[in-house]
């Protein structure tokens, strides 16, 4: 598969419902693209966006993650930004801290909605330091966190206070998962080979029923003599 036609497919994705079915198949794509890949600029071009450029396989790619309420993703883009003159302290906190930094890894959290980017870099000393960066697209909950190895919270593109939520996202706090539903992902399931059975199982069933309909209504006269197949079946002298 082409990088251009990853980076059209991904782009596409704000058109569909982001569950965690979407978010698996971008994760395995990002995970083809941009892993191993460095983090050389970071912008925050909206309230709610942040656009990564990484250098990745020899070239540019540009990450996006929006966290707007309605159309919360992460995606890769070839769409061309404005980005700030100025950055913010936003911005300018999180450059410290990963730009210059390599992916090490991108992965989901079961089949949740939830991003985890292991990152690997430097940090003013020169010291080798971890980072995970946590993407939420849960509509309007959605939320970008930066956290450091132990998953203390260094900042967060939204900020929830103790008054919103009991789930506070501020730095300092210790990041925990919010609440996961109990969900079986089809993509880890040991049984594969008995659903296929099963579902191969249906489908010569449904075969067999349509042959038994096509055979009884092969004896089935219409008013005018003729059956299902229009064949004239009309009995001479009647």
């Amino acid at each position: 598969m082409s990088n251009t036609f990853k980076c059209v497919i991904l782009s596409r994705v704000m058109n569909m419902a982001f569950d965690g079915i979407v978010l698996s198949r971008v994760t395995e794509l990002l995970n083809e693209t941009i892993v191993t890949g460095r983090i050389s600029k970071l912008y925050q071009i909206s309230k709610y966006e942040l656009l990564m450029t990484v250098r990745a396989q020899n070239e540019n790619k540009k990450l996006l993650v929006s966290i707007h309420p309605m159309y919360a993703r992460v995606q890769l883009t070839q769409l061309n930004y404005p980005t700030p003159d100025f950055p913010n302290a936003l911005t300018m906190f999180l450059r410290k801290h990963i730009e210059g930094s390599f992916i090490e890894r991108i992965e989901q959290v079961g089949l949740d909605r939830i991003l985890k980017i292991t990152l690997r870099g430097r940090n003013e000393f020169k010291d080798l330091v971890e980072y995970h960066l946590y993407i939420e697209i849960m509509g309007k909950h959605s939320n970008f966190i930066l956290t450091n190895k132990e998953d203390k919270i260094l900042e967060c593109l939204k900020r929830v206070s103790p008054s919103d939520s009991i789930r506070i996202m501020q730095p300092g706090i210790t990041y925990s998962y919010p609440p996961l539903l109990e969900k079986k992902n089809p993509f880890e399931n040991k049984n594969v080979e008995v659903r296929e059975n099963d579902l191969r199982w249906c489908i010569l069933k449904l075969k067999s029923q349509k042959c038994e309909e096509k055979r009884q209504n092969r004896n089935v006269w219409d008013r005018k003599g003729r059956d299902t197949d229009g064949n004239d079946r009309t009995i001479p002298g009647l």
